[in-house]
C-alpha cells in the first residue's frame, strides 16, 4: 500500500517480494521433460497420436512419423477430428472402432489399410484409452508398417514354391535316372546269365557285343550325372 501526504505525494510505501527461483527451476524442469518426450514421441519409428475422446476424438498429438509418411504438417492434423481428414467411409469406419475401444467391446490391435492424402498405408494398430490428470479420456495409437512384414512374406513364399518346385524337378530326374540306369543294368545282368547257359560261340560273341555296348551306355549315364552333381 501507498502512503501519500495532504498534498498527494508519496511518502512511502510496503510491499513484499517472494523468492521465485525455485518455481523458475521447477518450470524449467518441466520444460525440458516435456522437449525430451516431444523428441522421443517424434523419433519413434512408427505412427503415434492421441485423440480426445470427450472432443469428438479430436486429434491432440501426432508424430513425425505420421506426417511425414502422409506428408502433411502438424498443423494439418492436430485439432481436426476423422471426418476433416478422411473420406466418410473410411472415417466412420475408424470412428466405429474407437468407439468401441473406448467401450472396451473390441480388442485392441488391427491390421488396417488407411489411405490419406492420396497415400495408402498398411498398418497393425494398437490403441488404448486412458484417463488424463484433468479428467478427460484420450485414446492412444501406435501404428506399424507391415509393407516391410509382407514383402518378406512374400519372399519367404516365393522361396517355398522354388524349393517345392526343385524337389519336384529332384524327384523327376531321380525317377529318370533310375530308369535310365536300369535299363542297361539288366541288360548287362540279363546277357551276363545268358552266356553261362549257352553252348553256342555265335551266342556267347553277340552277348558279349551287347554287354560291352550297355557298359559303355551305364559309364555314360554315371559321368553325365557326376556333371550334373557338380552344377
Amino acid at each position: 500500500p501507498l502512503i501519500k501526504d495532504e498534498n498527494g505525494r508519496v511518502l512511502k510505501y510496503t510491499g513484499f517480494r517472494s523468492d521465485q527461483s525455485e518455481l523458475v527451476k521447477a518450470k524449467r524442469k518441466i520444460n525440458e521433460v516435456n522437449n525430451l518426450l516431444n523428441t522421443v514421441i517424434d523419433k519413434i519409428p512408427c505412427i503415434m497420436f492421441l485423440k480426445d475422446v470427450d472432443d469428438d476424438f479430436r486429434y491432440l498429438i501426432v508424430n513425425e512419423y505420421f506426417c511425414n509418411t502422409y506428408q502433411l504438417s502438424k498443423n494439418d492434423i492436430i485439432g481436426k477430428t476423422d471426418f476433416d481428414l478422411f473420406d466418410t467411409y473410411t472415417a466412420n469406419k475408424i470412428r466405429q472402432y474407437d468407439t468401441a475401444i473406448t467401450n472396451d467391446i473390441e480388442a485392441n490391435t488391427l491390421d488396417e489399410n488407411i489411405v490419406l492424402n492420396g497415400i495408402t498405408g498398411i498398418w497393425q494398430t494398437t490403441k488404448n484409452t486412458f484417463i488424463s490428470a484433468d479428467g478427460r479420456k484420450l485414446l492412444l495409437a501406435i501404428s506399424v508398417d507391415l509393407r516391410e512384414r509382407i514383402r518378406v512374406q512374400g519372399k519367404l513364399e516365393d522361396a517355398r514354391k522354388r524349393a517345392e518346385l526343385a524337389n519336384r524337378l529332384k524327384s523327376s530326374l531321380l525317377a529318370n535316372m533310375s530308369h535310365e540306369i536300369r535299363t542297361p543294368l539288366n541288360a548287362i545282368v540279363g546277357f551276363s546269365n545268358l552266356i553261362t547257359e549257352t553252348d553256342s560261340e555265335e551266342e556267347k560273341n553277340e552277348f558279349r557285343q551287347i554287354i560291352a555296348l550297355n557298359n559303355e551306355l551305364l559309364l555314360k549315364l554315371i559321368e553325365d550325372i557326376l556333371d550334373l552333381s557338380k552344377i
